[in-house]
């Protein structure tokens, strides 16, 4: 039994299984990078078996994909947070457009704005990209729905907001706990669990 042919046929589907992954998920950037570790793999595979076809397609794909990240990378430092009024048409335009996958986890989610809320619109290179409503109290801020479109899920947007609402004079967060992704995400922001509700407070 060959075991350098073996591992080396191993080896180039590690690389593929990566790519395929990679295709799943919904955030931009760690699509690219898996994409990118998939591609170095796929790389390596086709310079041993002299393959230079796919030497070259993975080349290309690797450039395009660093290209990519890091120009993310540099967008996500142009985030910008607007407070929109209640009545805005295109708030609730978002709203409706994203309605089913707001439901995911915010059961029983409704896409109407109740006059008492605050409403905060996450931009990305002048594109909207979240929505975070909720009422405001003193320095509490208490969350309603907290929405970012796939592709700019992550924690660099959460971060960016938290530090507009600390700007704002806000000395705690406080967030419903809905499903165990979205907790996960909160608490990877700093929220911690106390009576079934995810709080966050500025130190």
């Amino acid at each position: 039994m060959d075991w350098e042919y073996i591992l080396l046929e191993a080896f180039g589907y590690i690389g593929t299984a990566l790519v395929i992954v990679s295709m799943m998920m919904t955030n931009l950037l760690t699509l690219r990078i898996i994409n990118m570790c998939g591609g170095a793999i796929g790389l390596i595979y086709a310079v041993i078996c002299n393959t230079w076809p796919i030497v070259v397609l993975n080349t290309c794909l690797i450039g395009i994909n660093l290209f990519q990240t890091v120009r993310q990378i540099r967008e996500n430092d142009r985030f910008c947070c607007v407070i929109a009024n209640t009545e805005d048409a295109s708030v609730q335009y978002f709203l409706d457009y994203h309605a089913k996958d707001i439901e995911k986890y915010f059961l029983g989610f409704r896409a109407t704005v109740d006059k008492n809320s605050e409403i905060h619109v996450i931009f990305a290179s002048g594109e909207p990209v979240g929505v975070f409503i909720g009422e405001k109290e003193d320095d509490v801020y208490r969350i309603k729905t907290d929405y970012i479109i796939p592709g700019y899920r992550g924690v660099a947007t959460g971060k960016f907001l938290l530090s507009q609402l600390e700007e704002q004079g806000v000395s705690m967060i406080t967030a419903p706990s809905v499903a165990e992704a979205h907790d996960k995400y909160l608490k990877r922001l700093g929220f911690v669990t106390e009576s079934g509700i995810m709080i966050k407070v500025f130190k």
